[in-house]
C-alpha cells in the first residue's frame, strides 16, 4: 500500500508571503495623538459625533494610516484623580482596540460626569461609537461622490 498523499499543499517557509499584513503594534505614540487646538476645532466642526454611554465620541475621516486620539475631560467629572485615571484607561482602550475599528479617523473622546467605569465597559462604549460613526461617515462619503458626479455630468 503506497501513502495517499495530502492534496492539501504544506507552506513552504522559505517563500515569502505575497500579501504580507503590517505587523499590530499596541502602542499609543505621539503620532497616534490629535494636537492642537485646531486638530480639536476641526473634529468639532466636522459634526460627525455619537454618544455611547458617558461618552461623546466625534470624527473627522484622516489621510493618516491610523486613528487619532484626543481627549476631553472636563473638571465637571470629578477631581484630578478621578479625570486622569478616566483618561488612562481611554488611552488604553484606544491602543488595545484601534486596529479593530474601521476606516481611519480623528477621534476626540468628550468625557460626561459618571460612576467609574471598567477598561471592558469604556472600550465596548467606543467600539459602538466608532462603527456608528463610521457608518455615517461612508453614507456622507458616497452622498459626496454622487453629488459630485451629478455636478460634473450638469456642468459638463
Amino acid at each position: 500500500n503506497a501513502p495517499i498523499e495530502s492534496t492539501i499543499p504544506t507552506p513552504n517557509p522559505e517563500t515569502p508571503d505575497p500579501n504580507p499584513e503590517p505587523p499590530r503594534r499596541f502602542k499609543f505614540t505621539h503620532a497616534h495623538r490629535l494636537h492642537g487646538d485646531r486638530a480639536f476645532q476641526a473634529v468639532f466642526a466636522n459634526k460627525l459625533r455619537k454618544n455611547a454611554g458617558p461618552l461623546a465620541v466625534l470624527a473627522l475621516p484622516n489621510d493618516a494610516a491610523h486613528h487619532r486620539l484626543g481627549l476631553s475631560v472636563s473638571r465637571r467629572v470629578g477631581n484630578a484623580v478621578k479625570r486622569h485615571r478616566v483618561k488612562r484607561i481611554l488611552r488604553e482602550a484606544f491602543r488595545l482596540n484601534q486596529h479593530d475599528w474601521p476606516g481611519h479617523y480623528d477621534l476626540v473622546v468628550v468625557v460626561h460626569p459618571h460612576a467609574a467605569l471598567k477598561l471592558a465597559a469604556y472600550t465596548e462604549h467606543l467600539a459602538d461609537a466608532v462603527a456608528q460613526l463610521h457608518t455615517v461617515a461612508e453614507k456622507r462619503r458616497r452622498a459626496q461622490l454622487k453629488n459630485s458626479r451629478v455636478a460634473r455630468d450638469v456642468g459638463g
